[in-house]
């Protein structure tokens, strides 16, 4: 389901994230291939350097234990990927990528079988612009959906 808000900054967490420009790029790949279910590594390279984006992630002990990536978009920004280990962690990466946008219109995409990616999103006022289905020639992939609170892009899963 695509959701709309306004970029906006709040925080109640003790958890931190880091610029994802200050982690180093093999983590940040590494962890999306365990949610992803595949290797994306030359396309999250270029996805996570676009002009005007800004990125996040949380870590634990050295380790990414979730990231995020706000980008400009026709109307505003989009949010995707947005994937954690928890709510709390995907709360904390999604404030800091709101903040980012200043008030700017904000989409992301929240797969409704994770029903933490969608209380998050009701928390912060997202509202529905339109829903989604995700579709696959073939298998699907080993996606771990319980970890993806927005989908990269559309297009792209």
């Amino acid at each position: 389901m695509r959701l709309r808000g306004e970029g906006l900054a709040s925080r109640s967490t003790t958890i931190r994230s880091e610029p994802l420009v200050d982690v180093p790029y093999e983590q940040v790949a590494a962890y999306d291939q365990q949610v992803f279910g595949i290797d994306r590594e030359p396309f999250i390279r270029t996805w996570i350097s676009q002009p005007g984006s800004a990125g996040f992630a949380t870590l634990d002990a050295g380790e990414v234990t979730g990231y995020g990536l706000l980008r400009p978009c026709r109307d505003g920004y989009k949010v995707g990927p947005l994937f954690a280990n928890g709510s709390e962690r995907a709360e904390v990466l999604l404030d800091d990528l709101l903040g980012c946008a200043r008030g700017a219109p904000v989409y992301i995409d929240v797969p409704t079988t994770n029903r933490g990616a969608v209380g998050i999103a009701e928390k912060r006022r997202l509202v529905p612009v339109f829903q989604t289905a995700r579709m696959y020639r073939g298998p699907s992939p080993p996606l771990d959906v319980e970890r993806v609170f927005g989908v990269t892009s559309l297009e792209l899963g």
